[in-house]
């Protein structure tokens, strides 16, 4: 029956509509990556309209962002993509190839890559990424061995909570550092004066005194200064790149002053205390001198401590203190252990009792720590800086990009691509893919030194037998359309009206944006 006959004298009662919807905390997620200095770009295999519509939902297509389908990027000169891919957002209609195209152009670029996936066909994304995060859920077996972890909850936002944990870890290990190496330049240089000073050749600090501050320097001040826990503050600052040394110029400069401050007050009282004091010079007064260097010595690393809580030049040292309760206690355990060894630890550690006002001053010069990191932050880093270069304390950071690509070009590159895969079919136990090319866990590539510039197209991981042909005859034999080339096949040809450009550009692009006065032509659509 024909159908003219038929769509007559119809009523329209409905139109029902099927979305897949977000999952809850998604679009947070996003903006906590961006507002951490992490990009997000989603690459898809659907069309380009349903790409760009949950892109929009996601808060991924935002201001100046690109949109693009993978027949083109795939088609794009290197120096083309590593001028696009800085902007692309989303890329739909892509292929595994594609994706690992991208996730290799932006680690050319210096960039650090995280991939999430959980099919099969991200698999090659995922090897090549430096953190492949796979779904523990939904995820394919052969897409969890690709990966590096694996979110058993499928949820995007534990990414960002292992961005947070991962600052916080980093930041925990240079707090210590911070601490322990002011600590050990001030015990040292005190140390090696003192003694070479003295005619009997006796520090100011005896071997137990000096057993106690390692133990405050090490175990105590590790198990403080690393249990900070992670908060959203850590997400307002920009990674860290890779070739960023781990001291900065903040904490060269705090170790520096209170170095330099520590070293001065202990030699001051150590060589004039008895004349700042108004004592005599006899046996008990030296002592009572010695237990005062010893007291103001260790109340400085323990003032210091709560001072090297902070690595940045903002003031607010106590800032989530009252959160991290491993730290106070610890402090108040080192003060009590402390005020127990002066007044009952005598003989072992070669100390007397003091009196009150002895004790005042140990307790302030060790405060002074505090007021002097202050001081210290509000300096300027740009003279600090230049007098750490000139004494080769830092260096200037290099930038080392990869000069060659693995070797996955060419002859060698493709047979061993044929060869790796053509051995999977061998290792197959109840459906675990184990020694495909896309799950060696291996991240070493040999560096290609094949001169020959024939360039195989991409050798599909599960279809070996057709690549074998494409090494034979120097160019791919795929099939159009075919399922072992699945980005062939125009999912999208019913908007292809609506996509007739290259690729597209966030509508709120201002006019005056580079990318738009460059790629907003009539070929494009802005």
């Amino acid at each position: 029956i024909p159908f003219d006959e038929l769509s007559q004298d119809l009523t329209l009662i409905g139109i029902t509509g099927i979305e897949d919807p977000l999952r809850d905390g998604v679009r947070d997620a996003v903006l906590k990556c961006h507002r951490a200095g992490v990009t997000v770009k989603m690459c898809t295999g659907d069309n380009v309209l349903t790409a760009r519509s949950i892109a929009t939902q996601c808060g991924i297509f935002t201001k100046g962002g690109i949109i693009m389908e993978g027949p083109v990027f795939r088609h794009l000169t290197q120096s083309e993509r590593i001028e696009i891919v800085p902007r692309l957002q989303v890329l739909a209609r892509s292929s595994p190839e594609d994706k690992k195209v991208l996730v290799e152009t932006l680690k050319s670029i210096g960039e650090v890559v995280g991939v999430t996936g959980d099919g099969t066909n991200d698999g090659p994304a995922l090897r090549t990424a430096n953190v492949g995060f796979s779904m523990g859920v939904a995820g394919t077996e052969v897409a969890k061995e690709a990966s590096d972890i694996i979110l058993m909850d499928d949820n995007f936002s534990s990414i960002v909570k292992a961005i947070m944990w991962g600052r916080c870890v980093n930041d925990a290990v240079r707090k210590f550092l911070q601490f322990q190496i002011s600590t050990n330049v001030t015990a040292v240089v005190i140390t090696f004066v003192t003694a070479v000073a003295s005619t009997q050749e006796a520090s100011v600090l005896s071997a137990v005194q000096l057993l106690w501050i390692n133990i405050i320097m090490d175990t105590f001040a590790a198990l403080a200064l690393a249990t900070d826990p992670a908060t959203e503050q850590l997400l307002d600052r920009k990674p860290d790149k890779k070739t960023a040394p781990l001291f900065s110029v903040e904490m060269y400069k705090m170790i520096l002053m209170q170095s330099i401050y520590q070293i001065v007050i202990i030699l001051l009282f150590h060589f004039r205390g008895l004349e700042i004091l108004g004592f005599e010079n006899t046996t008990r007064n030296q002592l009572i001198v010695k237990t005062l260097v010893f007291n103001t010595f260790v109340f400085a690393q323990i003032f210091n401590s709560v001072n090297c809580r902070r690595l940045d030049n903002k003031l607010n040292i106590f800032e989530g203190m009252s959160k991290n309760m491993i730290f106070v206690g610890i402090t108040l355990l080192e003060i009590v252990v402390q005020v127990l060894i002066v007044f009952v630890g005598g003989a072992a550690f070669q100390v007397t009792r003091i009196g009150g006002r002895e004790w005042g001053i140990s307790l302030a010069l060790g405060f002074v720590s505090i007021p002097m990191g202050v001081v210290t932050r509000l300096l300027p880093n740009a003279p600090f800086e230049k007098f750490f270069k000139f004494t080769r304390i830092m260096s200037e950071p290099k930038e080392i990009l990869p000069t060659a690509k693995p070797d996955q070009e060419g002859w060698s590159g493709a047979i061993n691509m044929v060869r790796d895969n053509l051995s999977t079919f061998a290792n197959i136990r109840g459906g675990r893919l184990r020694s495909s090319s896309f799950v060696i866990k291996s991240r070493s590539a040999r560096l290609s030194q094949d001169d020959q510039h024939l360039r195989i197209s991409s050798v599909l991981t599960m279809a070996p037998t057709l690549m074998i042909g494409a090494v034979a005859a120097g160019q791919a034999y795929l099939q159009p359309g075919s399922l072992s080339d699945p980005a062939h096949a125009d999912p999208s040809r019913s908007s292809a009206a609506l996509w007739e450009g290259k690729l597209q550009i966030h509508p709120e692009t201002s006019a005056d944006d580079p990318v738009y006065k460059q790629f907003a032509g009539r070929e494009n659509i802005a």
